[in-house]
């Protein structure tokens, strides 16, 4: 059972979120799956119920921004480039190969893997990221890695 971030929730999703808002612009963190529905799996996706569609619904607004999640959604879903602004990616490639190479040495221990997660660039939208976005989301990001931000309170 491979786990990323302890299984953050919407609610921590929200929190995250929260600290990018500016000028107290209104604004929504809808978590949801069950938008699109993707028949086959491949190394961009998995097969099943998607926030794909969510996305997509959000490229369709007028200045509306959105974030991806589990790979650089920039790639997998085009559709979305009018909106997205990054995606939290699970990096499941460096897991794996960490695994392999535990298991190769001998040295795998059974139970979950806690693996790295990291940011995708800003694409269209890095001339929006501010220098103060970019310290937050570095400060946040280190703190994940360091163990002193705790997805799960």
């Amino acid at each position: 059972n491979i786990n990323y971030v302890g299984g953050a929730g919407s609610t921590t999703a929200a929190q995250f979120l929260q600290r990018f808002i500016l000028n107290k612009t209104p604004w929504a963190h809808l978590d949801i799956a069950g938008m699109a529905f993707s028949k086959y799996g491949g190394a961009l996706n998995s097969g099943g119920a998607t926030g794909n569609g969510a996305l997509i619904e959000v490229a369709g607004e007028a200045g509306a921004l959105c974030v991806g999640v589990g790979s650089d959604q920039w790639f997998a879903v085009p559709e979305a480039h009018p909106c997205l602004v990054t995606s939290a990616m699970k990096l499941i490639d460096v897991g794996v190969a960490e695994l392999i190479a535990q298991a190769h040495a001998g040295t795998m221990e059974g139970g979950n893997y806690f693996g790295e997660v990291g940011l995708a660039p800003h694409h269209d939208f890095d001339g929006i990221v501010t220098s103060e976005m970019r310290d937050t989301l570095a400060a946040v990001m280190a703190g994940l890695d360091d163990g002193s931000i705790n997805p799960m309170p």
